[in-house]
Parts: structure tokens; C-alpha cells; sequence
């Protein structure tokens, strides 16, 4: 049995004649009579019987028809779906991004995107680095953006931008001007740090081990906004995305501590699986990021 066979079978049963029914899909009486015999002979039921010149459905028929319509009904839709998700009227893209990203840009990216695109869906996951590789590799997420070094063969990665990190405090953490402060004295200073897997933690730390600068890790905690919250209260200082902070640094709440040799910038990547399929959406939104 296959979808032709069912389409032919629904067009009788519902012209409860061979001749209507073969006019209707443009085909010869005869073909249609033999695809019914051929039905009737794989499924080994009858599925007519004729009665004063009129075509009946038998109870396996009947049995047949109801399913036929479902069948042939998702086909259609599932066609329909198909022609409107090449067409970009319908689609989903599964997005992950790491805390930076996926806080302060992914959502205005999103938006804007999705201005022209209000049909497609684009679920976004925020976690660590380290996590979203992981849904990358497991089929978990379409497209990843991270800022986090890792290691896969299984994985391509594009450049996307470039991001700037710098030494955070509270306006009266140090007893000096901000502008005045130099490496050797943040040495012993109490640091606040993303948890392990964070692409900000691992590259705060290692500017920090690179330039010998001894110093404690007094909190460890995995959001931005709590790691601000704590250099506001003066539990310490850290080393933050600017586009984490750059509110606060505006409202006065939180300073940048400008040091020549503590100049940090890393890349943020986006990420897919090389073996992934690129649909039509997800090439459109590649080409979108392009522009950004």
C-alpha cells in the first residue's frame, strides 16, 4: 500500500464512482479499477461492493477511508509546512550562547531578526561555555555563540566580534583614584569569579597567572549580575565583560580600573556542528549576523 493507492481509494470513496473518480485525477477508468483490485488483493479484504449500480464501502473500507483521510490530510499539511519553511514563513532555530552573549546581545539580536521573521521560532539557551559545546556536540542547539577556548574536531567555528574586559570595583573599594592604580596593587586583592567552564573566568585567570599577580578567590558565582551586586557591597573586585557593566560604570554604581598591562580582549565565536545541515533559516540568520 502506498500513498497513491490512497489518494485513488479516497477520490472513489468519495465519488462512489470508478468513472467520476478517474475524470477527477485525470486517469483512465481501467487504471483506477485496477488499483482497487490491486488494494483489495495486498490487503486481502474487500473494500467495495456494488449495489443497484452504486458503489458501497464495505466495513474494512469504511475502516480504510477514515484512515486514508488522516493520512492523505498530514501529507497535505505536511507539505504545506515544508513549502513554508523553505520560503522562510516557518521554522525553528535552536540558539545557545554563553553568559555575555546571551544576556547583553543575543536578546536585541533576536529581536531584530525576528522583526522581519515573526513566524520562526529561536529558543535561546544562556550557560557556560563548557555547556554549550556540549548541546552542540549532542544536537542539542543549531548554533552556538561562545567566548570560551575549547577543543573539537567535531565542531566549526566562525568569528563573530570582538569583546573587551577590564578590572571592576566599587567607586570606594580602593583608597586611591581609579585612574592612579597599578598592577602591583591589586596584588593580594580578593577577586570574585565566574564558576569553572566560564570563557570570563578562564581568561581572567589566565591574564592574571600571566601577569604574576598573586591574588585570592574570595567568591565564586555564576551570573554577572550577583558578581556586580558583590563588588557594589565591596566584597571584592573582578574582571568583567564591559558590556556586562557598562551601565552601571554610567550610574556610577561600579568604576573601571584602567592598567596599561592589563589590557584584555578575546573573540566571540559562533559555533555549529560540521556535520550539521544548514537549512534555509539557518543560512538566512547566518547571513543576518554578517551585518551586525
Amino acid at each position: 500500500m502506498n500513498l497513491r493507492s490512497l489518494k485513488i481509494f479516497k477520490e472513489v470513496c468519495e465519488t462512489k464512482n470508478m468513472t467520476k473518480a478517474a475524470k477527477n485525477l485525470y486517469m483512465t477508468q481501467p487504471a483506477v479499477s485496477q488499483t482497487i483490485s490491486n488494494l483489495e488483493d495486498e490487503l486481502g479484504v474487500k473494500l467495495f461492493e456494488r449495489i443497484k449500480n452504486h458503489l458501497e464501502l464495505t466495513y474494512s473500507g469504511r475502516v480504510l477511508s477514515n484512515y486514508s483521510k488522516k493520512i492523505t490530510r498530514m501529507v497535505d499539511e505536511s507539505e504545506d509546512i515544508l513549502n513554508q519553511i523553505a520560503n522562510l514563513k516557518k521554522g525553528k532555530l535552536r540558539i545557545g550562547a554563553s553568559m555575555t552573549i546571551g544576556t547583553y546581545l543575543m536578546p536585541k539580536l533576536i529581536n531584530e531578526f525576528k522583526n522581519e521573521h515573526a513566524e520562526l521560532k529561536m529558543p535561546l539557551l544562556i550557560n557556560n561555555t563548557d555547556h554549550i559545546v556540549d548541546h552542540i556536540l549532542n544536537n542539542d542547539l543549531d548554533i552556538g555563540f561562545v567566548e570560551g577556548p575549547f577543543n573539537s574536531t567535531e565542531i566549526t567555528t566562525n568569528f563573530f566580534m570582538k569583546d573587551e574586559l577590564t578590572l571592576i570595583a566599587s567607586p570606594d573599594y580602593f583608597s586611591k583614584p581609579p585612574n592612579s592604580i597599578k598592577l602591583e596593587d591589586i596584588t593580594g586583592e580578593k577577586f570574585i569569579l565566574r564558576e569553572e567552564g566560564s570563557g570570563t573566568r578562564d581568561i581572567a585567570k589566565q591574564k592574571l597567572d600571566e601577569k604574576k599577580i598573586n591574588y585570592k578567590i574570595k567568591h565564586v558565582l555564576n551570573n554577572f549580575e550577583a558578581i556586580k551586586k558583590a563588588i557594589i557591597a565591596n566584597m571584592g573586585i573582578s574582571i568583567l565583560p564591559k558590556l556586562a557593566v557598562k551601565e552601571e560604570i554610567k550610574r556610577g554604581k561600579l568604576v573601571e580600573i584602567k592598567i596599561n598591562d592589563l589590557k584584555i580582549t578575546r573573540e566571540f565565536r559562533i559555533i555549529y556542528h560540521t556535520d550539521k545541515y544548514q537549512s534555509p533559516f539557518f543560512m538566512h540568520f547566518m547571513n543576518f549576523l554578517k551585518n551586525v
